[in-house]
């Protein structure tokens, strides 16, 4: 249908798209940000909710732990005015309303000046725990716990107005007077740490795609005016997409941020065998509005077909347990129906409307001629499938060896000030990483007897634990039946730090576990080893647990995975068998297959083989590969039957090379730049994303230039399609 044939009705499609996209725009406002790391987790799941019981069972909050480190040669017994610098400290740091809790090494500190003070020796074996877990092994450093509780979880302003002051109350009453020096870590720390590689990558990838993309889309068209077309439909998909988000108060977190290169990239891929269909056009001498009408009369059901594929696709990652992960699968899919609507109605005529000669078409053409390529896959097509297949085979070997595991903490870079402290805790004090089981004592005398020799027993065992560097629990004799109630007489559980492990009936008692630095893998295997030991050794020991929230992260990070590529594999499956039943071949179902397989199986048999875990970036990298796959795939096998039927194979698969495969390397070379960005990203999942999405866009090019040209030459292949 030609533009011009119906202007009424293409005025009142434009007008109706770009209403859609105006309305959609304006919800934007709806949108916020979550800076906790519990944003990754639904607030039904189970292993959160299990948290959330612990923490209130035993007034536990988030913590901001501050690590102070006297100057060197001394420590913190000798360091001068020290400690009523702490003391002062801990009054100024309790009068911001979030603190709820204050653990100080200063209780376990001897003040020099104090002629009163109790001797070390004195302390007894729980005091001499908690003051391990506080004091480094030099004594040169010594933790500061505050437990916080934010007015609105997540709430980024809230969280950095809160480090910030922490922050400025240590440098004014200890760093300047007392050239002491010090770091924040813990959950706020973390969470400061999610904003502050949220912030870098969006001032990083904003400018950076755009201009990497307009550089690319120049250099191939010599204009302009094409790559702010292109550039521009899909940021107006970006912003509809999220804007539709934002009516439903969605929050945004760290790994939301490389949404829209997805939907942009998505986007070009989407819109180039258009615009390179008008060019075609174009240098056979038809006027520009009859270029673009048969253009995209030649590319709309593969634009279509790719388009709802690529969309379903995505909403595979609903499966995954993780909402931030859920928010990428409906964004990226709202994104693409955006852009399909955009491409129809607004990008189509807006091309038309360009003054395209016919010599400007062909240079172009010319210059992204894949010629030579063709020469070479003619030539060598045998040896070409040959080695496709002991690759795609070296690769499914090579999965045997792919392993799922993750690090949250090595999520940030080395020098990042928070993984330096998590490393100043791992080397210097008893580990950053925590595990919490809680042990459920009967009320009765003999049973109580019974769980309590058990529970030695475990507490043995776990001591003996080359992970375990300290474990704290309830001093043994505050255990018995009926002596907490008797001790109460005696001590304040508030002020002695025993209300967090043993509750005031004395029925529930937490172990509180602090480790060396654990994968995912390794934290999740400690775990199953310990749950195994209970099961066989301990059988009247009612325990719950582990639980943290390492413990979470690592859980997450396994299921996350297993889920992605289990319901993504499946879309790919699903989307081939839907390629197959449109074209009416199984041959072309089974090329399809091939084609949308080898790229996925080739880069993650590299990644295993040399190494790389799939982590919580790895797993969703098929949802956006699969994408660009089976758009570029479904334009191949679609217009490769369409000519065939018309002209015969040969020329059917000479049009390919012709019309086709231009638009397949331009757009995945103009991705592949782009991505390159990702790779400064300080927040590890998405460097790890952009580089196997440059990897997989690779081998996808190389499989739809190379391999799948090359069977479609094969004389029993080639008919069949």
């Amino acid at each position: 249908m030609r533009i011009q044939d119906h202007p009424v009705a293409t005025g009142a499609a434009l007008l109706v798209v770009f209403m859609v996209c105006f309305i959609a725009i304006a919800g934007i406002t709806g949108l916020s940000g979550n800076a906790s790391y519990r944003a990754y987790f639904s607030d039904q799941d189970a292993r959160v909710q299990q948290l959330d019981e612990i923490n209130k069972t035993f007034g536990l909050y988030d913590p901001l732990v501050i690590i102070v480190t006297v100057p060197e040669g001394q420590t913190l017994d000798t360091s001068p005015g020290l400690l009523p610098a702490v003391i002062t400290l801990q009054e100024t740091l309790q009068t911001i309303p979030q603190v709820q809790y204050i653990t100080s090494f200063e209780d376990y500190v001897i003040d020099p000046e104090d002629e009163f003070a109790s001797p070390l020796e004195s302390q007894t074996p729980f005091q001499k725990s908690v003051s391990s877990m506080l004091i480094s092994k030099d004594r040169r450093s010594g933790l500061i716990v505050l437990d916080i509780e934010l007015n609105s979880a997540g709430d980024a302003k809230e969280i950095l107005q809160i480090n910030q002051q922490v922050q400025t109350s240590v440098d004014q009453l200890l760093n300047q007077p007392l050239g002491t020096s010090n770091l924040l870590s813990g959950a706020l720390a973390l969470n400061t740490a999610y904003i502050d590689v949220v912030k870098h990558d969006i001032k990083l990838f904003a400018p950076g795609l755009i201009l990497l993309m307009l550089l690319v889309l120049v250099v191939v068209f010599r204009r302009p005016s094409i790559a702010l077309l292109l550039i521009t439909t899909g940021a107006l998909s970006v912003l509809a997409s999220f804007g539709l988000l934002g009516y439903f108060e969605v929050s945004l977190t760290a790994i939301n941020a490389f949404v829209p290169i997805i939907i942009i990239a998505l986007s070009i891929v989407t819109a180039m065998h258009n615009i390179l269909g008008v060019y075609q056009h174009v240098a056979t001498g038809q006027s520009v509005p009859d270029a673009v009408s048969n253009s995209y009369q030649e590319n709309l059901t593969p634009l279509t077909l790719s388009s709802l594929t690529t969309a379903a696709g995505f909403l595979f990652l609903l499966t995954s347990p993780s909402p931030p992960i859920q928010i990428v699968g409906i964004s990226v899919a709202l994104g693409i129906v955006f852009s399909y609507l955009i491409t129809l109605i607004w990008l189509k005529l807006a091309i038309a409307r360009l003054n395209l000669e016919p010599e400007e078409a062909q240079k172009v053409l010319d210059r992204i001629s894949p010629a030579l390529l063709k020469s070479f896959c003619s030539k060598y097509s045998k040896p070409l499938i040959v080695s496709s297949l002991i690759l795609l085979a070296l690769s499914g070997l090579s999965l045997t060896q792919l392993r799922i595991d993750d690090n949250v903490f090595h999520y940030f870079p080395e020098k990042h000030p928070f993984r330096v402290s998590l490393n100043q805790l791992d080397d210097r004090f008893t580990g950053a990483t925590t595990l919490n089981y809680v042990v459920q004592l009967s009320d009765q005398a003999e049973q109580r007897t019974d769980q309590l020799n058990e529970l030695k027993t475990f507490t043995q065992w776990l001591k003996q634990r080359v992970e375990v560097n300290q474990l704290l629990m309830p001093p043994e004799n505050l255990l018995e039946l009926n002596a907490l109630t008797r001790a109460q007489q005696l001590i304040n559980l508030s002020s002695s730090g025993l209300e967090r492990l043993i509750t005031a009936d004395g029925q529930q008692v937490r172990l509180e576990l602090r480790l060396n630095a654990l994968s995912s893998s390794e934290l999740l295997k400690f775990d199953q080893q310990t749950r195994q030991w209970l099961k066989a050794n301990t059988p009247e020991l009612d325990i719950k647990g582990g639980t943290s929230a390492e413990m979470m992260f690592a859980q997450l990070s396994h299921q996350n995975a297993w889920n992605m590529f289990s319901s993504l594999l499946v879309a790919l499956l699903l989307i081939t068998l839907l390629i197959g039943l449109l074209l009416r071949s199984w041959t072309a179902m089974v090329l399809a297959l091939f084609s949308n397989f080898f790229p996925v199986l080739l880069v993650y048999g590299f990644w295993s083989a040399t190494g790389g875990p799939i982590s919580l970036g790895c797993a969703v990298v098929i949802g956006m590969i699969m994408g660009v796959i089976v758009d570029d795939t479904l334009h191949i096998l679609i217009k490769y039957q369409r000519q065939r039927k018309n002209s015969g194979p040969e020329f059917a698969l000479d049009s390919v090379w012709l019309k086709v495969m231009p638009a397949v390397w331009v757009s995945s070379l103009v991705l592949i730049v782009a991505l390159l960005v990702g790779l400064l990203s300080d927040f590890r999942p998405i460097a790890e994303l952009s580089f196997l999405s440059i990897t997989t866009l690779t081998a996808a090019l190389l499989a739809d230039l190379i391999v799948l040209p090359s069977l479609l030459s094969r004389q029993k292949i080639k008919n069949r399609v």
